[in-house]
């Protein structure tokens, strides 16, 4: 893919890329099972398992891929 995302913006809603200073809002809703028990990745035990998602996602932008992370 050879495309910038947009941010995507409502009055509801911010949608921008993931930025290294998200850390503790990921950890925050990643680390809550009753939200993780609806996505494709492990529940964040750690702050450092949301950092490895946060670097993975900064990864798969310089490549141009899209920043989706399984179990």
């Amino acid at each position: 893919m050879d495309f910038e995302l947009p941010i995507l913006e409502t009055e509801r809603l911010f949608l921008r890329k993931v930025i290294p200073e998200d850390l503790e809002d990921i950890f925050s809703y990643g680390s809550n099972e009753e939200v993780t028990k609806h996505v494709t990745w492990n529940t964040h035990r750690t702050l450092a398992d949301s950092q490895v998602f946060i670097d993975f996602a900064l990864n798969q932008y310089e490549q141009k891929q899209i920043a989706l992370m399984g179990n």
